[in-house]
């Protein structure tokens, strides 16, 4: 009941600005139409962030919203809900779910974390670098829920007071996700919408190496800042831990080199080589959208039967298509704001 009242207070809150944003006289410089898109994100940001409807049903009812007030045309409005942006996020959703159903992500770690050997610093130094690569290529959740478990292991075996040590794996494993996920435009959604806004609205075009050419020198240096600033804020209660408890995962991990994992890196290597030609579009006469072709060709490749290393069928659940819809409603927002004249305006 106590949840019922409070989300019918921010529906209050909602409607009382899209009412004023109609009765009061708008801003100089600024339309009717721009103040109703101004209401309508601040009625966005207002659900958004007390979630009081889930955030993919804010997303549509931004799109609602836009067109019953004639900011943008429905056709126009729901279009973005599909905006080739989206064809980024669902591959590396797609990437994701195959190398954790491979137990590639966890091999890779395993085998880096052994040339660590028993140094602590050294070991929570690799394992920052491994969620940040892993974070360039996959969800950023899901290197960080792969890699908890290692460090707790890790944690675990070490002698004396754990607290210090226990802080400096967490955080760094938290850390190193967010700061991976800037190197390339499929490691975390912010990274393809900001590609798509760039053409949208200024038509500036980023290629896959464009991207990680302006990205990937940010994660090589802050990686490193990171290790040593974590280091010196919680500096470890011991300096060596026993690595048995690697070689055990090691022996308990049932990884093979299964016909599968080939066809995964074979349909990897072959898409990320593709997305690299972009840079040569005008030489090669590639089409303005490669990387979305690329990454579209990339999906049905993994899903494709045969050729494939995914099941349409069984694992098309698993792809979170409420964060697809929110980045398309965000996309409509945006397109918003800008026909309305409000980005001018501001």
């Amino acid at each position: 009941m106590k949840q019922y009242f409070k989300q019918l207070f921010i529906f209050s809150i909602c409607i009382l600005v899209l009412m004023m944003v109609h009765v009061i006289p708008p801003p100089a410089g600024l339309d009717s139409a721009g103040f109703v898109m101004i209401g309508i994100a601040g009625v966005a940001a207002i659900l958004w962030f007390t979630e009081a409807i889930p955030i993919a049903l804010t997303a549509l009812l931004v799109v609602f919203l836009q067109s019953i007030f004639g900011i943008l045309p429905l056709s126009k409005a729901v279009g973005n809900l599909a905006h080739e942006v989206n064809l980024l996020i669902f591959i590396g959703m797609a990437f994701s779910l195959c190398m954790v159903d491979l137990g590639l992500d966890k091999k890779i770690t395993l085998e880096a974390l052994k040339l660590a050997g028993s140094s602590v610093e050294k070991l929570f130094f690799m394992m920052m670098v491994l969620v940040a690569f892993l974070s360039m290529w996959m969800s950023n959740t899901a290197t960080v829920a792969i890699m908890i478990p290692i460090a707790a292991g890790i944690v675990k075996v070490t002698s004396g007071k754990k607290t210090n040590i226990g802080k400096l794996f967490t955080i760094g494993i938290a850390f190193a996700g967010t700061i991976g996920g800037m190197g390339t435009p499929i490691g975390t959604t912010p990274n393809p919408i900001t590609i798509g806004f760039l053409y949208d609205l200024a038509e500036v075009q980023l290629s896959f190496l464009d991207w990680v050419i302006i990205g990937l020198p940010f994660v090589i240096i802050l990686i490193p800042v990171a290790w040593k600033l974590l280091l010196y804020l919680y500096p470890p209660e011991t300096r060596q831990v026993e690595t048995a408890v690697i070689e055990d995962m090691e022996r308990k991990d049932a990884f093979q080199w299964s016909f599968q994992v080939k066809k995964f890196l074979a349909i990897f290597a072959f898409i990320v080589f593709l997305w690299l030609l972009d840079v040569f579009g005008n030489q090669l006469s590639l089409p303005h959208n490669w990387l979305y072709l690329v990454s579209l060709m990339g999906i049905l490749f993994l899903f494709f039967p045969v050729i494939g290393v995914l099941d349409w069928k069984k694992d098309l659940n698993r792809i979170s298509f409420s964060v697809l819809i929110l980045i398309g409603g965000g996309i409509s927002m945006g397109s918003g704001l800008v026909e309305a004249g409000v980005v001018e305006w501001l």
